[in-house]
Parts: C-alpha cells; sequence; structure tokens
C-alpha cells in the first residue's frame, strides 16, 4: 500500500524491526546447513523484507529504486508455506524435502506468473505507476483482493494445517531439546495467529469501509516488527533452538527401554512384515507400536545406525531379493516385484535396490539364474 506518509513516530519501531530481521535471517544462513534454519530463514527475511520495502514507501524512497515495487506482497506468500515445512523438518528431525513438499511453493508460483507482466515493465513505467497512484489504492498490479485476501486465506490454512503437529504431538523426553523446540514453534505459532488476524482485520476496514487510514497500515507494520523482535530475543536466549542433532545423542533412553523398542520394531518388520505396505510412514508405524515417533527414530538411529527410511528400505530390497533368486517368479514384470516388495514405483525401486545391492533388479535376477 502506498499512503501520503510522513516521517511519524511508528518508523523507527519498522525500521529497527527490519534490521534485526535481516541480521537474524543472515545468522542463520550462515549457520552449519540444516534446511530447517533455512526455511525459518526465508520466513523471517520476507517479513523483514516487507518491514523494510514500508519505510521505502514512508519515506518515499521507494522511488529511487522502483524495480521492486510489488515484491514485499508476492513474497508474503512464502511465509506459511516457510512456517509449516521449518515445523516438519525440526520436529520430525529431517535434512531433505520430499517431493510432494514442493508442492507448497504453488500459490507462490501462482502469484509471480500473474504479477510478472508488471514486475517485467521498465522503471519508468513503474514510477508513473507511483506518481498516479492514490493514497488509499493497492500498490500491485492486479486487484488487491486476489494477493492479500489469498495471503490470509494461505496463512490460515498452514496454521490450521501446523495445528496438529505443534499441539498434538505427545512429545515429552526431558532430556530433548526437541521439547525445548517445541515451545518456540508454539510461541511462532501464535504470533502468526496475531499477525493473521490484525491482517484480516486491516484489510476488511480498507475493503469495506471509509474509516481506513494509515494508522492501520502502522500498527499492521509495527507488530510485524514486534515479532521480528522478539524472535530474535528468543533464539538469543535459547540458541539450542537452531541446533539440530541426530535422536540417538539428544535422546536419553535407558538401555532396557531401547531394547524393548528395538524388539517391538524388529517384530512388527520381521513377524507381520509391515514394510511390505508402500504407505508405512514412521508415523503409522508409532501408532501401530503405541510409541512416540521421536523414540522409534531415536532407536532406530541408535541401534540399527540408520533412518527409518534406510532401514525399511531394507527391508524391502532383501524380501525383492528372495522374489528375484526365485526360478518360478522369472517371469514376473520387475515393476510386479516392486509393488510386491512395498515399494510404490519402478524408479525409487531400482534407485534403492541399486543403492544397497550395488546392482539394478534386472542385472541381479540374470546373475541369480
Amino acid at each position: 500500500m502506498i499512503s501520503d506518509y510522513s516521517i511519524n513516530p511508528w518508523l523507527p519501531i519498522v525500521l529497527i524491526g527490519a534490521l534485526n530481521g535481516f541480521i537474524i535471517t543472515l545468522a542463520l544462513l550462515l549457520r552449519k546447513r540444516h534446511l530447517a534454519n533455512i526455511f525459518l530463514a526465508i520466513m523471517i527475511g520476507c517479513f523483514s523484507y516487507q518491514l523494510f520495502s514500508s519505510v521505502l514507501y514512508q519515506t518515499d524512497l521507494i522511488k529511487k529504486v522502483p524495480f521492486i515495487v510489488g515484491t514485499p506482497t508476492l513474497l508474503l506468500y512464502l511465509i506459511g508455506p516457510s512456517f509449516y515445512l521449518y515445523i516438519v523438518l525440526t520436529l520430525k528431525n529431517k535434512n531433505y524435502l520430499n517431493r510432494s513438499d514442493y508442492l507448497h511453493l504453488i500459490p507462490f508460483l501462482i502469484c509471480l506468473i500473474a504479477a510478472s507482466p508488471f514486475y517485467f515493465q521498465s522503471n519508468a513505467q513503474k514510477l508513473a505507476y507511483l506518481n498516479n497512484i492514490d493514497p488509499n489504492t493497492v500498490n500491485i498490479p492486479l486487484k488487491r483482493a486476489f494477493y492479500f485476501l489469498g495471503h490470509i486465506i494461505q496463512t490460515i490454512f498452514y496454521l490450521i494445517l501446523s495445528f496438529r503437529m505443534v499441539f498434538h504431538e505427545n512429545i515429552k523426553p526431558p532430556n530433548s531439546n526437541i521439547y525445548g523446540k517445541l515451545k518456540w514453534i508454539k510461541r511462532v505459532y501464535f504470533s502468526l495467529m496475531l499477525f493473521a488476524l490484525i491482517y484480516a482485520t486491516e484489510l476488511v476496514i480498507f475493503m469495506f469501509f471509509d474509516s481506513y487510514s494509515v494508522q492501520w497500515r502502522n500498527i499492521f507494520n509495527s507488530s510485524i516488527s514486534f515479532f521480528v523482535i522478539m524472535m530474535g530475543f528468543w533464539l538469543l536466549k535459547e540458541s539450542d533452538i537452531l541446533t539440530h542433532t541426530r535422536f540417538s545423542s539428544s535422546l536419553s533412553l535407558e538401555d532396557e527401554k531401547i531394547q524393548e523398542i528395538k524388539n517391538k520394531i524388529v517384530s512388527v518388520l520381521e513377524d507381520e512384515q509391515l514394510y511390505l505396505d508402500s504407505k508405512l510412514t514412521l508415523g503409522s508405524l508409532g501408532k501401530k507400536l503405541s510409541i512416540n515417533t521421536f523414540y522409534i527414530s531415536a532407536v532406530i538411529n541408535k541401534s540399527f545406525g540408520k533412518s527409518f527410511n534406510e532401514l525399511v528400505s531394507e527391508y524391502r530390497v532383501n524380501y525383492a531379493k528372495k522374489i528375484l533368486s526365485q526360478g518360478n517368479f522369472n517371469q514376473m514384470k520387475l515393476f510386479a516385484v516392486a509393488l510386491e516388495s512395498g515399494f510404490s514405483n519402478k524408479n525409487t525401486f531400482n534407485r534403492v535396490f541399486k543403492k544397497i545391492t550395488g546392482n539394478t533388479p534386472s542385472e541381479y535376477r540374470s546373475l541369480t539364474k
């Protein structure tokens, strides 16, 4: 939004929030590389860029850099996905993305494509746009509702999507930093809820009431600034929030308990052959055993020296090897072998099989004839 801003008492607060956010973002990116910290950096960076661009609009310095007009609004579409993926990677102790995770970028890409004709305009065209814009109109090329209302809906969607992970996970390992991270995530969650509420209120007043004034924009930006400053304070106070270690080193369990959980894991994998279910996940195994997924992951890491996915893949490959080495299954297509062994597709089957055995399934079949 562009308005007839003059220097006001709110501006220093917004500027401090922006600079604080940029420092946090840089610090996160310079730490030991972990995807969770990168997504946290993206979220804070987007907020900071929004604040900084607001300062540029208020001081009229935006006309010195017209090429960034509209970009802050677009980047808001990365906040919800970044927060959600940060939660997933942190609470599940992952440092990789699944293919399905990239789907969270679709709303951002749609808006980028929709607004690209405006972004590719010359600086002269954008300056003319800035000079002709009305104080209470929008600073993006398409209707305000499409972008801002869409962003509010997206934020609410990710708050709902994150709710179960944040509040329904039974995480109480006293010697683990995961519990501390969960408390930190809850703080950020409630802050985002407040952000969405203020944002929605401002949009409703802007669209449906004549009483809209720039003070609402000042309140909105100041709330974001306060949020970013508090995040910096929390991160300094609880530096272990940014530490991502394997559960085997961060979770303390008695040897007897470890052996008990290990026996249960082996039992469902070997006796019940649960690995033949292509939809098997760490979460579904946890429900099957009625054991917290963090304990299961810790035991697998410590007892088997591998991740859950690696362990399940090993069982599946061994099962596939038995099928391929039996003469009465020689006519069985490799895709059928993959499905029979618990793999969901042939490409994954080929890749994992070769990684574990050093041969492709077809090569292994030939060697066993």
